[in-house]
């Protein structure tokens, strides 16, 4: 019969199980005895010898003895696989067992072989990727691979070689070989890149792997490409200022500059330019420049056209300033500079731009030549300006530099010189609303001022009109021009009056002025009156109210007056505040009352009037003023704050106020106050507030609060007061924290409730469904520990009660848990009987109602199971079937 093989892989720690068996072939089977007699304690030995494997190289060498206790089948052995690293054939181990004792034999399958599979492939060798990347300057590294297997050692020739890249320029050539040991798996070697400091581009190199050694065989890729990426860059280059400047005949200096970019080998064609000295004064000259066709990868930036200003150094002239002024009657100085060149003589002629313009305004001479010797920097000329007494406004006279002689102009070669008027037309006007004269006087004269000015030919036109007198019949119509001369400020004209045949009544002729001239402005009293005194009085005052101004602010005690007149006099004037009387009539002048605005309401408007009556019982009305007080934004002072008749539920609070305001109080437990009293809307400046529904034996936060009629709010410091304590009448609150509702428990069990109270609580006693539980706890934590096996199996209440000092008693809900059951039961009592060739009974106790099943089988693994019996009983009886015969079982109960 043919030795049984056992496979077995060399790898590293590796062993083969050797088993030995009496049949099929090949096969692992147990060492068995020949007899189904069992005898303890049989044995033999097993060796392990050379088969085309080499003990100390290729597997350990194992000898020894395996012993067979009663019961016991088969046994096993291990012989250790060394790994060695070398690609070769399968090889094979012997396995001999021998010198059976107590009673033992050896079967036919005596003799066995181990066959040792070789796992050391030499595998394939490629790169890791097909292509790679590497700045130029860098150093590249390049990685090989050994997949498929790991066996021995093998190599692979590595070559570089040029691309679109230039060895030596680009890179440095490189080859050589890879060895890969064994267990070797990656290798790698290192290619050099050149910064060449030009712009040329990305360029590649080809890697090439071949003659592989050691059995190992070329992968894919075999070919790869390493990429040199080019960091060079050509950048931008441009001008670096858009003008240039400089003066002629010096060399000109013009700068390219580039950006972006630091490669070599970048051009850019320029324009050369040489500036000449011609000692001609033709003015500053320019000339463009520009860059064109850039190479080495460099393109043109901004700004790539620019312009070169050469500028001229011959004398230049011009005037200090573009522009002059002078008072007229003054005399003007005008300076005229020279720069650049100053060895020469040079000369400039001025003049007015307008000769006829200069006449008006100047005396003497207004034109002329200037001449600059060596080293004078400047020069000047006057001008004398004429006084006129009209009120003509500034006038602008323009000035002319010309032909120079040996320099040239540059600005400013004109300027203005500004001759300011000091002449005012002014304001006319009536010198007053109304004039009057008797209808039997026969003429009225008529006054019109002028402010503000003193110019001469000013004019204005006056004219009459119908008031209540009839032009032909009561009056001459009348119209004409008045003129002023220099410092003429009043002037009068008269209007003729018709004597009436019978007496009439008081009548009146308008008086218009219009049309003002040489500059002067119609004043705000541009109308009036005449009036026509009659026989009969039926002209009412006229009245007017002079003080205070429409729309003062004012307050305090505010003097009120009134301007009043009549024609045959004023007896009384009434002053009105908001259409009632303010005071008493005045009957006298002057016309003034005082108005006392304390009380009155910030910020409020207010009208004021005057009535004028004459003797006559005529009256009249002045239009309104309307006046505002000012707003009041100054809080009440809040002082003297006191806190009385304090009670278990109350407090009296009082204080007072530098103005009438309104009162209330804010108060609290905290500084956060919560609460406030009633509003008390009486503008009062003491005040008393009495505060109710307060707790016992509480200290409360408290502040005055005082509102003025304005609106504005002042409110004292923080203050405190203790109520009282009285009787306790408040229960504590508890409840159960632990355990929640629900809960299931076992064993001791801690339960914990929350208790609090107004005053305090003195004790808490916890209840099992009603019944004490434990003795009552008299300090927090409120807590008790409740031992559950001495309590029923299934749901129980928990609750507890809490009481305080005064006797008062809380009782917290009852929280509902279930006690459970969490010993196991206790097994005694196991005994096996009736054992067949195929069945036993097996037999126990248990201290408490439950299920039964046995777990049995050969080992202490057991492996099977007999049927559940759920029936739960204290006695198990259970009767295992099917076994086998002539077998040890291992077993044991189960109850649940």
């Amino acid at each position: 019969m043919p030795p049984a093989s056992v496979i077995g892989r060399s790898g590293s720690g590796s062993a083969a199980q050797a088993v030995a068996a009496a049949s099929p072939p090949r096969r692992p089977r147990p060492v068995s005895r020949s007899s189904r007699r069992h005898r303890p304690w049989n044995s033999v030995g097993f060796a392990t010898a050379d088969g085309t494997a080499v003990a100390g190289t290729d597997y350990t060498a194992t000898s020894g003895v395996l012993t067979f206790t009663p019961g016991v089948t088969a046994r096993t052995f291990a012989v250790p696989i060394r790994n060695d690293g070398v690609v070769e054939p399968d090889r094979t181990i012997m396995l001999t067992l021998s010198a059976p004792a107590g009673g033992a034999g050896l079967g036919p399958q005596s003799t066995a072989q181990i066959v040792v599979l070789d796992d050391d492939a030499p595998g394939t060798l490629q790169f890791s990727g097909a292509g790679y990347r590497v700045a130029e300057g860098g150093l590249a590294t390049i990685t090989v691979t050994r997949t498929g297997g790991s066996g021995g050692t093998v190599g692979v020739n590595y070559t570089v070689t040029a691309g679109t890249a230039t060895s030596g320029v680009d890179y440095l050539a490189t080859s050589g070989v890879l060895t890969f040991g064994p267990g070797v798996t990656r290798q790698t070697f290192s290619v050099l890149t050149l910064d060449n400091l030009v712009v040329d581009g990305d360029r590649t190199i080809t890697l090439t792997l071949d003659q592989p050694t050691g059995g190992a065989t070329i992968g894919t890729p075999s070919v790869a490409v390493l990429t040199i990426g080019d960091n060079d860059r050509g950048g931008t280059v441009q001008f670096s200022t858009a003008v240039s400047t400089v003066t002629e005949g010096a060399p000109a200096t013009i700068a390219v500059v580039r950006a972006g970019g630091t490669a070599g080998g970048v051009t850019v064609h320029y324009v050369t330019v040489s500036t000449f000295a011609d000692r001609i004064a033709q003015g500053d000259r320019t000339v463009g420049l520009q860059l064109t066709t850039p190479g080495g990868g460099a393109t043109l930036g901004t700004p790539s056209t620019a312009m070169l200003r050469i500028v001229d150094d011959e004398p230049k002239l011009r005037f200090s300033a573009g522009a002059y002024r002078i008072d007229e009657g003054g005399t003007a100085t005008i300076t005229v500079l020279r720069s650049g060149a100053t060895t020469g003589t040079v000369t400039v002629a001025y003049a007015p731009n307008s000769l006829a313009a200069a006449a008006a305004v100047t005396s003497g001479p207004v034109s002329g030549t200037l001449t600059f010797g060596p080293g004078v920097l400047s020069r000047t000329f006057t001008l004398a300006t004429l006084h006129d007494p009209r009120a003509t406004g500034n006038q602008a006279l323009s000035l002319v530099l010309s032909d120079p002689v040996g320099a040239t102009l540059t600005a400013p070669s004109t300027t203005v010189l500004t001759i300011a008027d000091d002449e005012f037309a002014g304001t006319v006007q009536f010198s007053a609303p109304g004039y009057s004269a008797s209808d039997r006087s026969g003429v009225a004269m008529v006054s019109i001022t002028r402010t503000g000015g003193t110019a001469s030919d000013v004019t204005v036109q006056y004219t009459t009109s119908d008031g209540s007198a009839t032009a032909g019949a009561d009056y001459v119509p009348t119209s004409g021009t008045v003129s002023f001369g220099l410092g003429e400020t009043s002037k009068t004209f008269a209007v003729p009056l018709i004597a009436p045949a019978t007496p009439k009544p008081t009548e009146s002729v308008r008086l218009t002025l219009s049309d003002p001239t040489g500059g002067a402005s119609l004043g705000p009293q541009s109308s009036a009156l005449i009036f026509v005194v009659g026989d009969l009085d039926q002209t009412p005052p006229s009245v007017s109210i002079t003080t205070p101004l429409a729309g003062a602010i004012v307050s305090g005690q505010v003097k009120v007056g009134a301007s009043a007149w009549d024609l045959f006099g004023v007896v009384g004037v009434q002053f009105q505040l908001d259409g009632v009387n303010l005071g008493a009539e005045l009957t006298a002048a002057p016309y003034v009352v005082t108005w006392d605005t304390t009380g009155v309401l910030p910020g409020s408007s207010h009208t004021l009037q005057a009535v004028a009556r004459d003797a006559a019982g005529n009256t009249g009305t002045s239009a309104g003023v309307i006046v505002k007080l000012p707003a009041d934004i100054t809080a009440p002072v809040v002082t003297a704050v006191r806190v009385s008749s304090i009670t278990t539920s109350g407090a009296a609070i009082s204080w007072t106020t530098n103005k009438a305001s309104d009162s209330q109080v804010e108060y609290g437990p905290t500084t956060a106050y919560g609460s406030l009293s009633s509003m008390q809307s009486s503008l009062v400046m003491s005040h008393p507030v009495t505060l109710n529904g307060l707790a016992a034996a509480r200290v409360y936060h408290f502040r005055a609060r005082s509102r003025d009629i304005s609106g504005n709010l002042g409110v004292s410091a923080d203050a405190t007061f203790t109520t009282p304590a009285g009787p306790d009448v408040t229960a504590p609150t508890v409840s159960i924290t632990a355990p929640a509702a629900g809960a299931t428990v076992s064993g001791r069990a801690t339960v914990t409730a929350s208790a609090t109270d107004d005053v305090g609580v003195v004790g808490v006693q916890f209840q099992l469904d009603g019944a004490p539980l434990g003795a009552e706890v008299i300090a927090a934590p409120w807590t008790v520990t409740w031992d559950t096996t001495t309590a029923s199996l299934g749901p129980h209440t928990l609750t507890a009660t809490a009481r305080d000092a005064a006797g008062n008693v809380g009782t917290a809900a009852g929280v509902t848990v279930t006690v459970a059951d969490t010993t196991p039961p206790v097994i005694s009592g196991v005994t096996a009987a009736s054992i067949t060739t195929s069945g036993a009974a097996i037999s126990w106790t248990t201290n408490k109602a439950s299920d039964s099943q046995v777990e049995y089988g050969p080992t202490t693994a057991y492996g099977s199971l007999s049927p559940m019996q759920s029936s739960l009983v204290t006695a198990h009886p259970v009767t295992l079937g099917g076994l086998g015969a002539a077998r040890v079982y291992h077993f044991r109960a189960r109850s649940r």
